[in-house]
């Protein structure tokens, strides 16, 4: 196991995941009789300080309208529209894949102000990574809101249900979802392990999308998985709060990401604020301001004239 996650050579995410799918595999290795105790325990994963990698707005953006084009298809599968509405979702929350997963139909409310549909989502304490109950609400985007409607439809036609999810007289033949199933469950009506089909379909998406090679690269701020949408969402709203002259709120972006500890959410607010004054920064208040001062330009420099114009050339030439 210390091969496996040696300390300095993977990075710190990297070694979390491996401890946990490690000792996860190793636990089932308990159950069925293989070991008789699980070789990771002593070994646990750590926080870190390293704030990702956020993708840019036209990465997100490319993918995002991409993946909802495809999805409002008359004949989109069920995975398209579910793959779509969680990205959406998390585009218009920042909530995690993750803890998506779990909802069922009954924990989705759908209601209208204004004339305004709304929905909002209960999401459990089971399912949550924090542990805690919590409600998504102030989903009211015109195009999240047609997704969820085109998904619930589908869904109460898989599993045989009317609006209020109470079960419809079944046709022969026919193999329906269960009526408990989750609403954005696998093909076959299952919940899903994880948020891996969803993270493969946004990298599917970024990787197709033309020339812009970027798009999949997340060290050029493009989208390489699902959870970039949640880190954009983040920065985007810090970064939004400080241009309109507002300190971000910790509070609320803490409850929006769901996160536990506020201390992790305020590690994005410093690491984004710092970086938009560093880049405000004028040079007259740095140190070459010190040694080549501002309101002197072009003074002590060499005079640049245009050469002699020959056929086929417009060179300078430094005299």
């Amino acid at each position: 196991f210390d091969g496996v996650i040696e300390e300095g050579t993977i990075e710190p995410s990297t070694r979390n995941q491996r401890v946990v799918w490690c000792k996860a595999f190793w636990d089932w290795c308990i159950g069925q009789n293989y070991l008789k105790s699980n070789p990771g325990e002593g070994y646990s994963t750590t926080k870190t300080n390293r704030i990702p990698d956020a993708p840019s707005a036209d990465a997100v953006g490319a993918v995002v309208r991409s993946l909802y084009d495809n999805a409002m298809k008359e004949d989109a599968r069920w995975n398209v529209v579910r793959n779509a509405c969680i990205t959406m979702i998390q585009l218009a929350s920042g909530s995690r894949a993750g803890d998506l997963l779990g909802v069922r139909a009954s924990d989705v409310i759908r209601r209208v102000f204004d004339g305004k549909p709304v929905y909002s989502f209960l999401i459990r304490a089971e399912d949550e990574k924090s542990g805690k109950t919590r409600v998504l609400t102030g989903l009211d985007s015109r195009e999240v809101v047609k997704l969820l409607d085109k998904l619930l439809q589908m869904w109460h036609l898989y599993t045989n249900t009317d609006k209020n999810g109470k079960p419809l007289p079944e046709t022969d033949g026919i193999d329906y979802w269960a009526v408990n199933a989750p609403l954005f469950c696998s093909q076959d009506g299952t919940r899903l392990k994880n948020a891996s089909p969803i993270s493969k379909a946004v990298k599917t998406t970024a990787s197709k999308l033309g020339v812009k090679d970027e798009w999949n690269n997340r060290q050029s701020g493009g989208v390489t998985g699902v959870h970039d949408i949640r880190r954009f969402f983040a920065t985007q709203y810090v970064t939004s709060q400080y241009e309109q002259g507002k300190p971000a709120d910790i509070m609320l972006l803490g409850a929006m990401l769901g996160h536990s500890d506020l201390n992790t959410t305020k590690k994005y607010v410093d690491a984004i604020t710092t970086q938009k004054k560093l880049e405000e920064t004028p040079s007259a208040v740095l140190p070459i301001g010190c040694i080549f001062p501002s309101g002197t330009p072009n003074a002590g420099r060499e005079k640049v004239r245009r050469a002699p114009r020959k056929a086929g050339t417009h060179s300078l030439q430094a005299v």
